[in-house]
């Protein structure tokens, strides 16, 4: 019987990314876990799932909240089916390849911006995802009226 998999993976080449992007002041005062979940986000909202060539350890599977979790199933269900939720192993695949193209597209838009104008494009983008998740919920009633 496979083992459930305890940790989150990255390409090797990324973490210099990471890094980078902390230095920038993108991605400062962040955990692992969060500025992959950034990534993560980038990468499903810009549907760019960029596979691992190689894999290294990066953060923790019990570093995760009730949240995270739901967030990556949600994920799965949504690129997959509910096929993919029978495996823990292809929901954490999914969201690998999805914050690895996005941490891609993250440092190639950082590159191409002025620092100040980047965070606004992406302030701008993390509340169009919230209003585009919201119309969505609003219109299959799973979120309740106020």
């Amino acid at each position: 019987m496979a083992r459930a998999p305890d940790r989150f993976y990255i390409d090797p080449g990324d973490r210099e990314l990471y890094k980078k992007l902390q230095e920038e002041n993108l991605f400062k005062g962040l955990t692992n876990k969060e500025q992959f979940l950034l990534a993560l986000g980038v990468g499903f909202r810009n549907r760019a799932p960029e596979p691992l060539e190689r894999r290294e350890g990066f953060f923790l599977a019990k570093d995760l909240k009730v949240e995270d979790e739901a967030l990556l199933y949600a994920l799965a269900l949504s690129l997959s089916g509910p096929e993919a939720l029978g495996s823990l192993a292809e929901v954490y695949r999914l969201a690998e390849e999805h914050a690895h193209g996005g941490l891609a597209l993250l440092v190639s838009e950082l590159e191409g911006t002025a620092l100040g104008s980047f965070e606004k494009k992406l302030e701008l983008e993390v509340h169009e995802m919230l209003e585009d998740l919201g119309s969505e919920l609003d219109a299959t009633g799973a979120r309740p009226s106020r």
